[in-house]
């Protein structure tokens, strides 16, 4: 079973509240709960690769994305090492964001 975070958006009168559910790469142990999230988006296997660079690592992500007026094509995303991989159920869509941003936007729904 996955451990995803959901997140809600903070009250801002221009957006809604959406929410989000997110998994933070920290490493490759949590790719389990990266690659269930990126299926959640997928409509077909989605697919994780771990890249190690001389001075980053970053998660690759392969998402198959339909889209409601075009056939569907296979995206790809990349996240940087303590981002989080987010996907937003409403545009049934990937995204990464880095801890800034993401805390800047967002809290943490109670479970």
């Amino acid at each position: 079973m996955s451990t995803f975070e959901r997140y809600r958006r903070k009250p801002d009168p221009r957006v809604g509240r959406e929410d989000q559910l997110a998994v933070r790469f920290t490493s490759e142990e949590s790719l389990d709960d990266l690659r269930a999230l990126a299926q959640e988006a997928s409509f077909s296997d989605a697919g994780l690769a771990v890249v190690k660079f001389p001075t980053v690592t970053v998660l690759l992500v392969r998402w198959f994305r339909v889209n409601d007026d075009r056939p569907g094509d296979w995206e790809y995303l990349t996240v940087d090492l303590g981002s989080w991989l987010v996907y937003n159920p409403g545009y049934g869509s990937l995204y990464e964001s880095d801890e800034a941003n993401w805390r800047q936007f967002y809290d943490r729904v109670p479970e």
